[in-house]
């Protein structure tokens, strides 16, 4: 079996981790690759793996039907990004804190691994959203990377109320006076969305969330569309601008001039599940799972008072 593997390079836990991964992958006689752009970082932890394990992107692609995310949730939404338009199997190995998208835990990567190699497992198409900024008078558009979680727009700074305009298939519906507005899928809704008062979809669903955030004005009701609606989002003209993120991490200016599409698309990267992972069973889970890192207010720094 050949796999490809993109560890999280930022998480301290992930280089000793990988080391382990290695040794595993070597006794199972499992041939791994590394994105190029890992090279460097590899060198700089003083971590040697020959030089024929580091493959582009592009070739990783075309040429690897499993592919491993190593870190936290989102680690996993960067590297679904970058597949999103090949043909692979996506499964994360969770060194994060909650882990939604993450189907392996490191305690049980051995057992996941067979079960791989036995093609015991269930294969999920997950909907992203495709979005672009129409640029005012010159209608030129602007194509933003697809997203897996989200499409927000907001303020950079917190403490203003902004002010965001919502349509639905070309009809206007209302203009939120609120901190902003998420566009969110079904895996996007156990994040950011869900935080600010949105419903929790199945993964497999096929339906669009509009969550404002912080609305004033009663105006905090969030939406389900069906996947076939064009979601767009202008700006009246006392909002000169505001920022659209994507998955939280790439940001783009949206002025008053232009207006936001959203539309659902299906992309050719698909994602494993374990057949023992019930989709809410380990939602909830993970929810309710305390964090038992909690610092004490002596290891933050602050004396307790008695």
């Amino acid at each position: 079996m050949e796999v490809a593997v993109f560890p999280n390079a930022v998480k301290p836990t992930v280089f000793p981790f990988f080391q382990t991964l290695e040794k595993i992958f070597d006794k199972k006689n499992i041939r791994f690759y590394l994105p190029d752009g890992l090279r460097p970082e590899f060198e700089k932890k003083k971590i040697h793996v020959d030089g024929e394990h580091f493959k582009s992107i592009d070739w990783i692609g075309n040429h690897v039907r499993y592919v491993f995310s190593v870190g936290g949730d989102g680690s996993f939404l960067q590297v679904a990004r970058q597949m999103s338009d090949y043909p692979v199997l996506l499964v994360g190995i969770n060194l994060g804190e909650l882990g939604f998208l993450n189907e392996i835990a490191p305690d049980r990567l051995e057992e996941r691994l067979d079960q791989i190699e036995r093609n015991d497992y269930r294969v999920e198409e997950r909907m992203f959203l495709s979005s672009y900024i129409e640029e005012g008078e010159s209608k030129t558009c602007r194509k933003l990377p697809d997203a897996l979680n989200d499409v927000v727009v907001g303020r950079n700074k917190t403490g203003k109320m902004s002010r965001v305009r919502l349509w639905i298939n070309g009809q206007y519906t209302q203009e939120y006076p609120a901190d902003g507005l998420i566009v969110s899928t079904p895996t996007g809704s156990t994040s950011y969305a869900l935080s600010c008062g949105g419903p929790i979809l199945h993964s497999a669903a096929r339906q669009i969330l509009v969550v404002p955030i912080c609305a004033h004005l009663m105006r905090n009701i969030p939406l389900l569309l069906c996947d076939s609606d064009e979601v767009r989002v202008t700006l009246p003209e006392r909002e000169r601008f505001l920022t659209v993120s994507v998955d939280g991490d790439a940001s783009y200016t949206l002025d008053n001039r232009s207006q936001l599409c959203i539309r659902s698309c299906i992309k050719k990267i698909r994602f494993i599940r374990f057949k023992d992972q019930e989709f809410f069973t380990t939602l909830f889970s993970r929810l309710l799972r305390r964090d038992s890192t909690a610092p004490s207010l002596e290891t933050a720094g602050v004396k307790a008072e008695h």
